[in-house]
């Protein structure tokens, strides 16, 4: 069985810079782990806004049966992305390079939105792209939502902290755990919200696990 750990050492060494990211970011695997075990085994998993498609790559090769595809606006993410998967011979999964609040969604039985939501350009473009995930679901459809929680502690500060240290001069619209429970009961879902923070990334993280009614 491939882990995440196969998915680090065997498909990403793309030279010392790439290699040296996204072995960083590796260090959330506790966390793509707990939120690769919520998704469906078989079907259609769409990744918005997939970055390095680490997670992608990692749900597409813990189940053949899955057919992932993986969305990212950046270009040089999106090839080293699909350069991981040659390595691995992963076959279930497919790129898309554009502007996941753009591009007309797919129907899937699986939508996944790690990181994404605080960093579009308001809260109403938010409320747009999840409209947009409900509608591309059928019933029982799971939309996994990973974000930071809006809680004034220090794991909150550090999370801000890091995002204005890598995205310089960008507004972020992030939302507290009630705040997001009442934005998504806006929506036909039923909303289960879990802590998949971990001593190795240790951001304020929650997972909303949201199955279309």
């Amino acid at each position: 069985m491939i882990t995440i750990s196969d998915v680090k050492k065997q498909y990403y060494k793309q030279g010392l810079g790439k290699t040296l990211y996204t072995y960083l970011r590796f260090w959330e695997y506790p966390r793509l782990v707990r939120i690769e075990e919520l998704l469906p085994k078989t079907g259609t998993i769409i990744d918005l806004g997939s970055g390095y498609g680490i997670f992608s790559n990692y749900a597409a090769a813990t189940s053949p049966k899955r057919y992932v595809l993986a969305c990212e606006f950046d270009k040089k993410k999106t090839e080293v992305a699909k350069k991981a998967a040659n390595t691995g011979r992963i076959n279930n999964i497919t790129f898309d390079n554009k502007d996941i609040t753009k591009i007309n969604i797919k129907k899937a039985d699986a939508i996944v939105v790690m990181h994404v939501l605080h960093h579009l350009k308001s809260y109403e473009e938010q409320k747009e792209l999840i409209g947009e995930c409900v509608n591309k679901l059928d019933k029982g459809g799971i939309l996994l939502i990973d974000e930071v929680d809006k809680k004034y502690t220090l794991q909150y500060f550090l999370a801000l902290l890091t995002d204005n240290l890598l995205y310089p001069g960008d507004r972020f619209y992030y939302r507290s755990r009630k705040d997001m429970i009442s934005f998504l009961s806006k929506f036909p879902l039923i909303v289960d919200v879990r802590n998949v923070s971990s001593f190795l990334m240790p951001y304020p993280e929650l997972v909303y696990i949201c199955k279309k009614k």
